[in-house]
């Protein structure tokens, strides 16, 4: 026989085997777990077959003066996703990010003055990082790499590199703060084998002008100071 005390009707049993139907209405719940003042908070056990084991839900503390409703989803969700919230108490699976890096898209410099990957989510993205893979043009004159993010104007960056010279190296931008820095060597472009060369860093401080973290479809743009490029291309990759 399992006890049930209530503070209005007295003391009650019900017998442990029969199972309870409840019927919750639109003020009431169907059960209530009751906590005990300066002791604890109510809890639901759920117990193992033999009751000699069980896992607690606890309710959170009185001082944290709790008042909420959790919706679960319709379904048990896929392999692998975990259980978010939409901040409103509704709850839905999601994949596991996991933080780390994510690969956004690759910008061929072969041909033309300007190359874009457009449409990019960078929901949530703290740092962007352009991975430049001997990147040369065809102009007479030294020249400069340039970038825009979000429809912002191109900005050289960099130093300049000469037609027979192929620039290869690393951009990353943290968007919390519109701080750049760069590290990137120059020599001429090879097919095979290794090569080193002495590599040149700086930083940067680029203007985003809008909230980029918050955007779900923007787009990154490279160029070479109006020249066309010949060779290379340009990786980008989102750091969360």
């Amino acid at each position: 026989m399992a006890t049930i005390v209530n503070g209005s009707t007295g003391v009650s049993q019900v017998q442990e085997t029969v199972t309870l139907k409840v019927i919750s209405t639109a003020s009431v719940p169907s059960l209530e777990a009751k906590g005990t003042a300066g002791v604890t908070s109510g809890y639901l056990e759920l117990n193992c077959s033999e009751n000699t084991h069980g896992i607690k839900l606890l309710g959170p503390p009185h001082s944290a003066a709790a008042d909420y409703t959790l919706t679960f989803p319709n379904n048990d969700g896929d392999a692998g996703q975990f259980l978010q919230s939409n901040g409103s108490g509704v709850m839905s699976w999601a994949a596991a990010g996991g933080g780390g890096v994510t690969y956004l898209g690759t910008m061929n410099t072969t041909s033309g003055t300007e190359q874009q990957i457009a449409s990019l989510d960078l929901t949530d993205v703290n740092i962007l990082l352009f991975v430049y893979n001997q990147v040369s043009h065809t102009s007479g004159s030294a020249q400069r790499l340039t970038l825009g993010i979000g429809g912002n104007t191109l900005y050289a960056w960099g130093n300049t590199i000469s037609a027979a010279q192929g620039l290869a190296g690393m951009l990353q931008i943290d968007l919390r703060n519109n701080i750049g820095a760069w590290e990137m060597s120059q020599q001429t472009p090879i097919t095979s084998g290794n090569q080193w060369a002495s590599s040149y860093a700086g930083h940067i401080i680029y203007s985003l002008g809008n909230n980029l973290r918050a955007s779900s479809n923007t787009n990154v743009k490279v160029g070479m100071s109006g020249a066309t490029f010949d060779n290379g291309s340009v990786n980008v990759y989102g750091l969360k």
